[in-house]
């Protein structure tokens, strides 16, 4: 107990006295108080009087409470003043694990704004209006994280919106639209290049690549590809390509069947994890060995990827720094409309396991 208590003063504000004086010595060198448990044992007092207590500096502006955060010594700031942001996954009817981890990322960075997600998916025109236009207008969104499937007609009614919007990645065809956009880009020419050169590196010649269906990310793809092959002088070889009509392990499979039909690849890169998947169960399928007769590298870093037999060597495509890229974008945003555009590049980074090996 910090000291004996008056009694002919009521307690929580003798406690509140003292901790305004306790604060003005600056003898909470964190920035804040200590927690309720703390201090209520500090005064030997219980934690409504100590709540109480705090109530008194939280009115005068000596603190500021920030959620499950703690209680914060000064003024609360503008910078941090409770947000309501939407995450709109664009024609997209169901979460996939990329889409998951960066809504659990979005979800973890948004504490420390004191800020919260709300999420929806959108298909339609309609939709826009039916379902985000009602809210924005009632005041109940902040600003809007944009992703998916997302076409230049779907952003262009969003504009029309007036809400700070950061863009997640392209568009599935490009459109000059998309600049009048605060982005956050995995750029996906660089990724694809630098898969291509890790497996050149391990000394891989014949590498075959599974992609994925005309999108703009996925032709950003097919030009790292073709550029490593083309800095390290190997030839580009038509046969060793396959485009999915879908990005899932059951086409991977079928693309992977067709290059073994009449080549002998040493190597495949797959446009995303689950590519990889079916790449890895069509080679084991032939009675090849992973990586001995031909290595795997996959994009996404899912969790899967750790459990497959072997282990597939991928991409982290770092969700963690998309989430808080975007949303300082978006703060920037809200805090300044008129501020200029900006588009940021999130790099990436290569998960070694054990499906490729060195020739």
């Amino acid at each position: 107990m910090r000291k004996l208590f008056k009694e002919d003063e009521f307690i929580y504000k003798q406690v509140a006295e003292d901790l305004i004086k306790r604060i003005q010595k600056n003898e909470f060198t964190k920035g804040k108080l200590l927690t309720e448990r703390k201090l209520a044992d500090e005064y030997n007092i219980n934690r409504i009087t100590l709540r109480k207590a705090v109530d008194i500096l939280v009115k005068e502006k000596h603190v500021f409470r920030l959620g499950t955060k703690g209680t914060f010594i000064g003024q609360r700031s503008n910078s941090i003043t409770p947000k309501t942001i939407g995450y709109v996954l664009i024609n997209v009817d169901a979460f996939d694990e990329h889409h998951s981890k960066i809504i659990l990322e979005f979800e973890k960075a948004l504490k420390s704004f004191n800020s919260n997600l709300m999420i929806f998916t959108i298909n339609s025109e309609n939709q826009i209006k039916d379902v985000l236009l009602k809210l924005i207008q009632r005041r109940r969104l902040d600003g809007i994280l944009v992703t998916g499937l997302t076409t230049a007609k779907i952003v262009k009614r969003l504009k029309k919106l007036d809400i700070p919007t950061v863009l997640l990645g392209y568009l599935i065809y490009s459109d000059p639209v998309e600049n009048e956009f605060d982005r956050v880009i995995l750029d996906s020419v660089d990724y694809s290049y630098r898969a291509v050169q890790y497996l050149i590196r391990l000394g891989h010649k014949e590498i075959a690549l599974i992609n994925g269906p005309s999108y703009q990310w996925f032709l950003n793809i097919y030009q790292g590809y073709i550029k490593a092959l083309s800095d390290s002088n190997i030839e580009y070889k038509e046969k060793l390509v396959q485009k999915c009509e879908e990005d899932v392990s059951e086409h991977g499979v079928i693309a992977m069947n067709k290059i073994l039909k009449n080549n002998s690849p040493a190597a495949v890169f797959a446009a995303n994890d689950r590519l990889a998947y079916g790449a890895l169960n069509a080679i084991k399928d032939k009675g090849l060995k992973i990586p001995n007769d031909i290595s795997v590298v996959g994009i996404g870093n899912y969790e899967n990827s750790k459990h497959t037999r072997p282990p597939l060597t991928t991409i982290d495509t770092q969700p963690k720094k998309i989430a808080n890229t975007a949303l300082k974008l978006l703060f920037e945003r809200i805090a300044d409309k008129k501020k200029d555009v900006q588009t940021k590049l999130v790099h990436v980074k290569i998960i070694e396991r054990y499906s490729c090996e060195k020739r």
